[in-house]
């Protein structure tokens, strides 16, 4: 697949109304880096497998939007965050977006697989998006030197699981975000809310939003959002 002008013109009239609706503008120059981001993964997408997600509209809305939802989420709520995690970002999602939505969040991104986890760095490095890192590791047996303030999972595992990989790696007071569809297993559901007192977490928050843009039926989407209140 190439990047052509068609598939720019879709790109961006997906993500342009959709965040004017959330109240939330990003410069041209913001969207122009999303639109070279793009690029990088569909040149590279054809070298190694980075994401199945690949015609412009589709991306735009299931990796870009569905990421900035989480800083529309911040904005809501009026949290103070300075440094975010995304674990797990493979192609580069949520960090990417989240990286050039908010220049003032210093973002680091981890992955197991090292071709991605490259990847991610050299488009970090290619396309200046300075307040961006991206390193080889698993969230399971990773240390961070510093907890963050917000921590990302999108596409990782179940609720559980999330909450585990996170526990070790988010501040003291901090949010754990974990990108869901609407619908959701019951038990998939009643094994997070063992586990989440369990593990020192708040009762959740959900933050639900819409996507359109990417076929007929609008996609219902939930961030899950937990508050780490102990160790």
């Amino acid at each position: 697949m190439s990047v052509t002008n068609d598939s720019r013109e879709q790109f961006q009239t997906a993500i342009v109304p959709q965040l004017h609706d959330w109240g939330m503008f990003l410069r041209d120059e913001q969207i122009e880096t999303l639109w070279r981001f793009y690029g990088r993964v569909v040149e590279t997408n054809n070298k190694f497998n980075l994401t199945r997600i690949i015609e412009p509209r589709d991306f735009a809305v299931r990796h870009i939007l569905d990421s900035l939802a989480a800083a529309v989420w911040a904005g809501s709520v009026n949290v103070a965050i300075s440094t975010v995690l995304d674990v797990g970002t493979g192609a580069g999602a949520p960090a990417v977006p989240l990286a050039v939505a908010k220049p003032d969040w210093r973002i680091t991104a981890i992955d197991g697989t090292a071709k991605k986890a490259s990847f991610v760095q050299s488009c970090a490095d290619e396309l200046g998006i300075a307040n961006l890192r991206c390193l080889h590791a698993r969230a399971e047996s990773w240390r961070s030197p510093a907890p963050f303030d917000l921590v990302v999972l999108k596409a990782v595992g179940s609720l559980e699981r999330c909450l585990r990989y996170a526990r070790s790696l988010v501040s003291m007071g901090g949010h754990v975000v974990i990108f869901k569809s609407a619908a959701m297993a019951a038990d998939e559901l009643a094994n997070a809310e063992r586990t989440a007192p369990e593990q020192g977490y708040s009762t959740p928050t959900l933050f639900h939003y819409m996507l359109s843009g990417s076929g007929d039926e609008p996609l219902e989407r939930d961030l899950w959002v937990y508050r780490l209140t102990r160790r």
